[in-house]
């Protein structure tokens, strides 16, 4: 019996206790939607300075952060263009997908025939046509004919080309720089490239005039 009476005090005390908590949340629920326009606006802006403030000291300490050395070396000594060689460059407006891709092959193939001349085992021949390939003895012969031996290529960017009626022949026109005695120089030079089964080879050196 005593145990009943108990368990009745203390089901009436935890009934009255979640009475009062309902009653304080409504309270509580009513000061926060009673609460002044004004102080709210105040708190609101205090929170996005403080946040702002965050945020702009982490992108300085960001930016002051030291670049990785494997990139830093990369990114500090790349070359940086100032300007377009040429200010009349062709327009790739009207440039039908299809070419685009042919152009964008004609460059990587003379991208790696400029490259594989720097190199001791070159196998430039291999870029070109089989009637311009007998013109020369090896590779050494097409740099000493067609380039100056002693320069060291470092890049070359094209400024014009011309696609021939068939597509099956395209010209370029680019800039070739060069180091020659220390000293960094630019030649202009022309190159055709022929279509060759499922690839581009070079047809001729510096004879195309367009």
């Amino acid at each position: 019996m005593l145990d009943g009476a108990i368990h009745g005090v203390v089901q009436q005390c935890t009934g009255t206790f979640h009475k009062q908590m309902v009653a304080l949340e409504k309270k509580v629920e009513h000061m926060i939607v009673n609460v002044n326009s004004k102080k709210m606006l105040r708190i609101l802006y205090f929170v996005v300075l403080i946040l702002f403030t965050f945020l702009n000291f982490n992108s300085k300490l960001l930016l002051a952060a030291p670049v990785k050395s494997d990139n830093f070396e990369r990114e500090f000594y790349q070359i940086e263009k100032i300007s377009t060689v040429n200010k009349h460059q062709k327009s790739m407006h009207n440039i039908s997908d299809k070419k685009r891709k042919i152009l964008s092959k004609i460059k990587m193939q003379l991208f790696r025939f400029l490259g594989s001349l720097n190199k001791s085992d070159s196998k430039a021949l291999e870029y070109l046509d089989v009637n311009l390939r007998k013109k020369y003895l090896d590779s050494s012969d097409l740099y000493s004919k067609e380039f100056n031996p002693s320069d060291a290529i470092i890049n070359f960017e094209i400024f014009d080309f011309k696609i021939h009626e068939k597509e099956n022949r395209i010209d370029l026109r680019y800039f070739l720089a060069v180091m020659m005695e220390g000293d960094i120089c630019s030649y202009q030079k022309v190159v055709s490239f022929v279509k060759s089964k499922n690839t581009w080879l070079i047809r001729s050196f510096n004879d195309v005039d367009f």
